[in-house]
């Protein structure tokens, strides 16, 4: 039995944390042992993590300059849970695993690379460095998976090498991600919507990345056509991001229209809520949000980055990045869809994640890559 330990920054809402989840909890318990193992203690998946029976270290970072002793405690966790493999999740986790493998020696390390396009100008000077850092050291790991096509195609135009790259698409659990007519009734009181009003929503951080900016700019475009729109903004973040939203819809006159909410452990009566989901990322890779709002049957906008035009096939509508009157449009468009035509819209759309995005093939492909020599 392999022994695998999965290295990641936090336990924190985010979709590389729910894969990773997704991922523990699904492996063949006969032929592998995973162990987690967090920089920062605590975190709000970390619940679920333990109620799969799944176990959970930490080596208990005290912030970000707590570097000697968190490395020491690392080090030290690794040492006692003799690993073969050391998969980790994300720029931080992945810069770590390959600066530690020659302490580590007769172990595999895997990273993990979730991102694709990132635009330098949204990030702090250490951010920017870490995805240097991980482009220029990537290849003194073993393998490198890539959750989508495009993030593997840019990853090689930033010189990682394409002969230890593997794609595996994210794998969606179609039996949490559901339709519920019960579910969806009950979010919707609670959040004031009434049964005749069309609620378009975005799920996820609050990051510039994900250029909510465009989101609302879109909604007061929409707001103008038809009163009969809502729309929803679910995510955490950074909190001058956050202001700098607010300040965008009350200059916009749509503190009535758009409503932005807390991100949820469980995000299921979210997507249930919602009669259109929309992704207006300027950089994505592989897109959870997307693919579990499909599994719910919500048919969805997307902007034609990362691998989402792929993700939604002919069960969407696609839109360029960054253009606030053409996602406008392609709300609009399906919004005044008869209301049929959207339900098949969505019906399609999970039957498309059942076939192509399913946890099977996620963790089968991820298995093979545990089982391989190198």
């Amino acid at each position: 039995m392999e022994k695998i330990l999965f290295l990641t920054r936090s336990l924190n809402i985010g979709g590389a944390e729910r894969q990773l989840l997704t991922l523990t909890k699904s492996l063949d318990q006969t032929r592998f042992n995973p162990v987690v193992v967090t920089f920062y203690s605590g975190g709000t998946l970390l619940s679920e993590f333990q109620a799969k029976g799944i176990r959970v270290r930490s080596a208990s970072k005290g912030g970000r300059w707590d570097v000697t002793g968190f490395i020491h405690t690392l080090l030290n966790i690794i040492h006692e849970e003799k690993p073969d493999i050391i998969m980790s999740f994300l720029v931080a986790a992945n810069i770590l695993s390959i600066f530690i493998k020659p302490f580590v020696k007769d172990v595999r390390v895997i990273i993990s690379i979730r991102h694709s396009y990132l635009r330098k100008e949204d990030y702090d000077f250490l951010s920017t460095l870490l995805y240097w850092l991980e482009d220029h050291f990537a290849r003194f790991s073993d393998r490198i998976i890539i959750n989508s096509y495009i993030g593997a195609k840019l990853a090689i135009e930033r010189g990682i090498p394409g002969k230890k790259i593997v794609v595996i698409p994210n794998g969606i659990d179609t039996d949490t991600f559901i339709s519920d007519q019960t579910i969806r009734e009950k979010k919707r009181n609670e959040l004031k919507f009434r049964p005749d009003e069309i609620v378009i929503g975005i799920i996820g951080r609050l990051d510039p990345v994900k250029d909510h900016r465009s989101f609302i700019k879109a909604a007061s475009i929409l707001h103008g056509k038809n009163t009969n729109l809502r729309f929803l903004i679910v995510g955490d973040g950074n909190p001058q991001y956050y202001d700098l939203l607010k300040q965008d819809i009350r200059s916009s006159n749509l503190e009535t229209v758009v409503q932005i909410i807390p991100a949820e452990t469980n995000p299921v009566p979210i997507y249930n809520a919602l009669d259109i989901c929309v992704s207006s990322s300027v950089g994505e890779g592989f897109s959870n949000v997307i693919a579990e709002a499909m599994s719910c049957q919500v048919p969805c906008v997307v902007t034609e980055v990362g691998d989402s035009p792929h993700i939604v096939g002919e069960t969407g509508y696609t839109t360029p990045a960054g253009n606030p009157n053409s996602l406008a449009d392609a709300i609009l468009r399906m919004a005044e869809l008869p209301r049929d035509d959207r339900k098949n819209l969505g019906k399609m759309a999970r039957l498309r994640i059942e076939k192509e995005f399913s946890v099977a093939k996620m963790v089968s492909a991820t298995s093979a890559e545990f089982d391989s020599p190198g």
